[in-house]
């Protein structure tokens, strides 16, 4: 089985690069937009096993790869989103947390999110610089 990472992460990237205007604006009508392109970012997760669908981004991460970068740099979010909500509703069905224990286990987490940013997105500048300089070489 060969791994996907590399596409895995690009898929992440460009779901969470789609949906931040979704997030910022706090409507209807953005948040089933938001909730649509969750659902595309499942169904691309699982076609990632597909091969063609796989090789299709490889080949894009290929012909454009200081914007993969970039893109994989936060692709890592989405999936540390879903597995940290699952890990939460699963401690919390555990434990008896009150309100203010959810609350601040879910403020740890945003801030782990937002906190999580900039030193991905600084790594991946970094390498498309590195990138580029051996290019002009």
């Amino acid at each position: 089985m060969k791994l996907l990472s590399k596409e895995a992460l690009s898929v992440g990237g460009i779901y969470c690069v789609l949906n931040t205007p979704f997030f910022v604006v706090q409507t209807p009508i953005a948040e089933k937009a938001s909730m649509l392109l969750f659902s595309i970012f499942i169904i691309c997760m699982l076609l990632l096993y597909w091969p063609k669908f796989s090789l299709y981004i490889g080949d894009l991460t290929k012909r454009f790869p200081r914007i993969f970068y970039y893109l994989a740099s936060i692709g890592w979010i989405p999936y540390f989103v879903i597995i940290g909500i699952i890990c939460l509703i699963g401690v919390a069905a555990a434990m008896e947390w009150t309100d203010n224990t959810i609350e601040q286990a879910v403020n740890i987490f945003n801030a782990i999110c937002i906190g999580g940013i900039p030193v991905p997105l600084g790594i991946a500048f970094i390498r498309a610089r590195i990138k580029k300089n051996n290019q002009d070489i």
